[in-house]
């Protein structure tokens, strides 16, 4: 058995959520896993690290809704996952609203 050595706790979505770059209005990726301080997006194309990003995606929200999150956040690892053409990347969040880490406190809890 694996001990989990994240500082943060992380909730992995259920369905598929879609992450879009905000700048290019263009799909990343679907949502690994998510917490308060990163993410892990399963790419359609390699994300170089050191890079910068406004993400977009959706969590449902207390009342069982689609509520939109926004942040900006450094992509710091990318490797190829087990199905073609798919890389997971980890990005962590430097900008978010207090309202939308709330939100993500919530969710993984």
């Amino acid at each position: 058995m694996s001990v989990e050595k994240r500082r943060y706790k992380r909730a992995v979505p259920v369905g598929s959520v879609i992450v879009y770059d905000a700048v290019t209005r263009s799909e990343l990726g679907t949502l690994g896993n998510l917490s308060s301080h990163g993410l892990m997006v399963i790419a359609t194309a390699p994300v170089d690290p050191d890079l910068l990003f406004q993400l977009e995606f959706e969590v449902t929200g207390p009342d069982d809704e689609p509520v939109a999150v926004n942040i900006g956040a450094e992509s710091l690892w990318c490797s190829p996952a087990s199905q073609p053409d798919r890389y997971w990347a980890g990005f962590e969040i430097v900008e978010i609203s207090d309202d939308d880490r709330a939100l993500i406190e919530a969710v993984t809890e």
